[in-house]
């Protein structure tokens, strides 16, 4: 159990501390971090229109997050994890790094949970903490999207737009069929696919990208998989 929570169990709520000497209301902007910890820790990232992350650093998992909403009530925040989206080690592990195994490849798995917690955002709170890597701290996060954030962060490629919005059939009948094969793949490669067809792996390892996982279906959003299937259409019909 991470610090935060540890503390969450024995005094049945969180403390904050802000950086400003002007008290801020709420949490938006700020993220609530232990990940300067030297095992790492959780990092909890507060957003407009009640959302709320959290993504672990030095978890096995690689990456860890979970998405919510938040809710306030006086100086109490409430927390509502119901989604978690984690890349599981497949394979041999190598050794730990601290209590944590690694791995070369992992897959993508998304999951539906029921976590709760609750924080406490009071007139200039303060946390105290021995070890002092518990902080506090505005993010500079303006997009609540975990994907673009952080794990398709890496890798944009030419067609950036088949991830950020529904395409049309139309829009589509200007690219040829191998335009239309690397639109569709980058989809893939932006959450770290390991390509297995020839042409693939040769165009994108000349690109910025890494390739370790071996199935990132899970971490694709509604757009994506829509945009995806309507581009492979296309590509059916175009020379």
């Amino acid at each position: 159990m991470n610090n935060f929570l540890k503390k969450a169990t024995a005094l049945g709520l969180f403390s904050l501390t802000l950086l400003s000497a002007q008290a801020q209301k709420t949490p938006v902007g700020y993220v609530m971090s232990e990940s300067g910890c030297a095992s790492g820790g959780y990092d909890y990232y507060f957003f407009a229109n009640g959302v709320v992350h959290m993504k672990c650093e030095g978890c096995q998992e690689y990456p860890l997050i979970w998405t919510g909403t938040w809710t306030q009530s006086g100086d109490k925040i409430n927390m509502k994890f119901t989604k978690e989206y984690a890349g599981i080690g497949e394979g041999a592990p190598h050794y730990p790094v601290g209590s944590v195994n690694t791995y070369d490849v992992y897959k993508a798995t998304s999951k539906t949970i029921n976590e709760t917690q609750t924080n406490v955002w009071g007139k200039n709170p303060t946390v105290t903490d021995p070890d002092g890597c518990e902080v506090v701290k505005k993010h500079d996060l303006t997009n609540p999207d975990f994907r673009s954030n952080w794990i398709g962060k890496g890798f944009v490629g030419k067609y950036p737009q088949v991830s950020q919005k529904l395409l049309t059939a139309a829009e589509l009948k200007k690219y040829s069929k191998a335009e239309l094969k690397i639109m569709r793949n980058e989809v893939f490669a932006r959450y770290g696919y390991i390509f297995k067809s020839e042409d693939m792996k040769n165009y994108f390892g000349k690109q910025d990208y890494r390739g370790y996982m071996s199935d990132v279906t899970a971490f694709l959003s509604d757009i994506e998989i829509k945009n995806v299937d309507l581009i492979k259409k296309a590509e059916s019909t175009a020379k």
